[in-house]
């Protein structure tokens, strides 16, 4: 099943599960992209999306409520999705509702075990269409954690850099420094003091740091579809800018010396180069003269010739048995 048709499916089954429902108050839907959900309901809703591209403004954490009920679409880590439903129940009065929805491709029919400790045991409200519902109520013994409990310090060495950084759940390469990522640190370009750097696709922001480390008083803006990555980038690259979109063209008007990426390659399981191929034709335009795109991509990935599409000078920096690192120059 293609990822946004299960985005559809999910939503309009979980419609369904809660015709019968009635809520007293304002709903929260967390982490539904497609909007279909929050327009079947005859109730206020508020939207919590990290991530753009849904239609809504992105935000690290959700609104803090109380709401009548929170609807809460599964996750494709488990970890995110535990920090997912601490801060639903956070939203969340005692004897109130959360109700939690996927597909089952997606790992749905194991997913009531996290429920606890926030959260009664689930009943499954619905399972239909390769869909499942649970519904659990907000329990009144287990303290609330703090958003910062989940949040991890990740401290790493390689042969140029010693690097510590935090992240939380549901970021990129989470707890732990990516290979791809590790082949770029190795290979990142000199810059002068106070170049214009791009960190597109930043994550945590474990490439710009390096940077930093580098060279004094860069430039940087941190660029990534994830709210809550932003958040984390913010304070692992002091004083840099962010801004949270899904493609270059959120950036209108705005040129650097470098853009330095390690691009997505992939939604939810499906791998598709979308993304990689849309930097790497909307890269030109945001680069000054002498200015550099430098990536990495798995070694697999057909990269030159969408560069040598775009670019006038392309080059392999460096690879290895899984990762290569291109240049493509203006």
């Amino acid at each position: 099943m293609a990822h946004r048709d299960r985005d559809f499916l999910a939503a309009e089954v979980m419609a369904e599960a809660v015709e019968a429902e009635r809520f007293d108050g304002p709903v929260l839907v967390m982490g539904e992209p497609t909007g279909v959900l929050a327009g079947k309901l005859d109730v206020p809703v508020e939207r919590w999306e990290r991530r753009a591209g849904s239609g809504v403004t992105p935000s690290p954490f959700p609104p803090s409520g109380p709401f009548a009920a929170v609807l809460l679409r599964t996750s494709k880590s488990s970890e995110e999705l535990v920090f997912n439903v601490a801060l639903a129940a956070a939203t969340l009065a005692p004897g109130r509702p959360l109700y939690l929805f996927g597909a089952n491709d997606e790992g749905i029919r194991s997913a009531g075990k996290v429920f606890a400790p926030f959260f009664d045991a689930p009943d499954t409200l619905l399972t239909k269409r390769h869909c499942r519902v649970f519904r659990g109520m907000r329990n009144e013994t287990a303290a609330l954690p703090s958003p910062d409990e989940f949040l991890k310090t990740i401290r790493a060495e390689t042969a140029s850099h010693e690097l510590s950084w935090v992240s939380w759940p549901g970021m990129f390469a989470h707890g732990k420094l990516d290979k791809g990522s590790e082949l770029l640190l190795e290979n990142l370009p000199p810059l002068a003091p106070g170049a214009r750097v791009l960190d597109f696709g930043c994550g945590a922001g474990v490439l710009s740091l390096a940077l930093q480390n580098q060279t004094l008083d860069l430039d940087i803006t941190l660029f990534d579809n994830d709210a809550l990555a932003l958040h984390a980038a913010e304070r692992n690259v002091e004083g840099a800018e962010t801004c949270c979109g899904t493609s270059l063209a959120d950036l209108e008007g705005e040129t650097f010396d470098l853009i330095v990426s390690n691009p997505p390659v992939h939604t939810g399981k499906a791998q598709t180069y979308t993304i990689l191929e849309r930097l790497i034709e909307m890269a030109p335009q945001h680069l000054g003269k002498g200015g550099r795109l430098r990536m990495v991509v798995q070694g697999t990935t057909p990269v030159r010739r969408m560069l040598e599409a775009s670019f006038k000078t392309v080059a392999l920096v460096a690879e290895n048995r899984s990762y290569a690192v291109w240049d493509g120059l203006v």
